[in-house]
């Protein structure tokens, strides 16, 4: 959070990846903070993958804990 606090710029990827830095930009109360999402400039190749949460399951990992019975 310190560097957040002194830092001009912060760019995020804007895949749905930072979400844990909300609350950090908030606290470090940088009024001089520039946020830019990368995204916005960017198109993805590919599907973007979703974020999962601790404690969520996948359809890859619900397979996988299925395998083999």
């Amino acid at each position: 959070m310190q560097t957040i606090a002194e830092v001009n710029v912060l760019v995020k990827n804007g895949l749905g990846l930072e979400e844990f830095l909300d609350n950090t930009v908030k606290s470090a109360q940088n009024s001089k903070l520039i946020e830019v999402n990368a995204i916005q400039k960017v198109q993805p190749l590919g599907e973007i993958s979703p974020v999962v949460r601790p404690g969520e399951a996948t359809a890859d990992a619900m397979q996988s804990q299925n395998h083999g019975r």
